[in-house]
């Protein structure tokens, strides 16, 4: 029978049911080499070339007596699809388990497709991996690779999109953070739940790779701070700080909303309010350790064409933020001497001729007029009382009133003398005498002759009207 069975090749047909048995017993008496021979006669045909290696090896995957246990043995080669079928994954550990041979054909030819698979009907959810969006129009093959199981497809993005990406690479290969498969154009991300850095004003119309420079996988990732990005952009040079926040927006660089009177102790006001921030805020200055005296910023000015350091360094106390023009400084209020009339239009350095003008000044008259007085005055003559004729008014209109300032009114010619036909010896307001012989006595045409009371005859009207006497009066 042995030899029957390896010469006729129709005993693939012939040998079933009963008669297949008692071959298959036969086999087993037989030497190993002549139960060979009858296992290779009674095979239905050709393996796949995947399984050729196996060819003359069917105790690899049959067992005598055993159909059950074939897809134990094909499991015990194929343990990537038993680790599936063992923990419920992928396809084969989804599908209901049956034989593998109900899927999987062989003894069908070496070219023969060893899986049977319905691809128009397949149900890729049962795989680990759900087809959504675009990827349910794509064609089996533009995943599965010929030379490639189909459990050994990839499943990231960028290796079936590569050649697409417009971006180089330069975004990393995470494609799911921006894009969904619904289609490349119809972004996801949102810059503002998905980072730390909301994007506000011109930040949104601003390119990626403006503030990406470099690929976005490599380290260091973009600074949040706004100096990171704009550090060429700062026209203060760092004088401000790095915190430009503090006075810009995303809106615009220009226009700056920081509010100098609440968020710091000095408090624009008026011209101070108008200028510009460099004016302070000079190149290589911090603006932590700026000074807020007037004279830190305004010191050269004084030394320049002001008062040349004479007043001092509390400008506050003349001057306001409105002007330096005019003085605020209150001499009334603020001094002994209150300037009236002519003096309140006199410079400050017409007084104080000293080094500083806080220095204690004079306040008589003749402590800054009395080279007037000697230059083309009264040359001392009139003494240094000068506030007894004159006053702040003018030096030309005197004050004095002799008929109420003294006890000799003025009547008649004596109206027109001047002061010093009488005040002869200085100072004049020495006491003289009121007796007419003290200025006339040379004028005394009766020699003495007569009394000194001249005003029993004569007049201050004039001398040569003559008072008439009662006893000239005629009888």
């Amino acid at each position: 029978i042995g030899a029957f069975l390896v010469t006729t090749p129709t005993i693939q047909i012939v040998l079933t049911g009963p008669r297949f048995l008692l071959a298959m017993a036969l086999m087993l008496c037989l030497e190993p080499a002549h139960a060979k021979q009858i296992e290779l006669a009674i095979m239905p045909g050709d393996v796949t070339h995947a399984h050729a290696k196996l060819e003359e090896q069917c105790s690899q995957c049959h067992v005598p007596f055993e159909r059950q246990a074939q897809s134990g043995l094909c499991l015990d080669c194929h343990k990537d699809v038993a680790g599936d079928v063992a923990n419920r994954q992928g396809y084969h550990g989804r599908i209901k388990q049956d034989d593998c041979k109900s899927c999987h054909t062989e003894h069908k030819g070496r070219a023969a497709q060893i899986v049977k698979l319905d691809t128009k009907a397949f149900d890729h959810t049962l795989t680990d991996y759900q087809l959504a969006g675009k990827h349910q129009q794509a064609t089996c093959d533009g995943c599965h690779l010929p030379d490639k199981k189909h459990r050994e497809a990839t499943t990231d993005c960028v290796s079936c999109h590569r050649k697409a990406d417009k971006h180089k690479g330069y975004f990393g290969e995470r494609c799911t953070s921006c894009h969904t498969e619904a289609g490349w154009k119809q972004l996801t991300f949102q810059h503002d739940k998905d980072t730390k850095f909301a994007l506000k004003g011109k930040h949104q119309q601003a390119s990626c790779t403006g503030c990406h420079a470099k690929p976005l996988y490599q380290k260091p990732q973009p600074p949040s701070q706004c100096i990171g990005c704009h550090r060429k952009d700062d026209a203060h040079k760092r004088s401000l700080g790095e915190r430009c926040d503090s006075c810009h927006s995303e809106t615009a660089w220009k226009g700056a909303r920081f509010n100098h009177n609440t968020k710091t102790q000095f408090t624009l006001q008026d011209r101070h309010a108008a200028i510009s921030c460099n004016s302070c805020h000079t190149p290589g200055t911090s603006a932590k350790n700026l000074p807020q005296t007037c004279y830190s910023c305004h010191g050269m000015d004084d030394e320049r064409k002001g008062h040349q350091g004479r007043f001092g360094r509390d400008c506050g106390s003349c001057h306001n933020q409105k002007s330096f023009k005019p003085s605020t400084f209150n001499h009334a209020r603020a001094t002994d001497f209150p300037l009236k009339y002519a003096h309140s239009a006199v410079k400050c350095a017409s007084c104080h001729t000293g080094a500083n003008i806080h220095d204690k000044v004079e306040s008589t008259c003749t402590s800054c007029h009395q080279k007037d007085d000697l230059a083309k005055g009264h040359k001392g003559f009139y003494g240094q009382r000068c506030e007894s004729c004159h006053n702040e008014k003018s030096f030309k209109q005197s004050i004095f009133n002799h008929d109420r300032d003294t006890r000799y009114p003025l009547v008649g010619r004596h109206q027109q003398a001047s002061c010093t036909a009488c005040h002869k010896d200085p100072p004049a307001l020495v006491k003289t005498s009121n007796q007419c012989t003290a200025c006339h006595t040379s004028d005394d045409i009766h020699f003495g002759t007569y009394s000194q009371q001249c005003g029993q005859c004569h007049t201050p009207v004039d001398w040569r009207q003559v008072k008439k006497q009662e006893s000239e009066v005629p009888q």
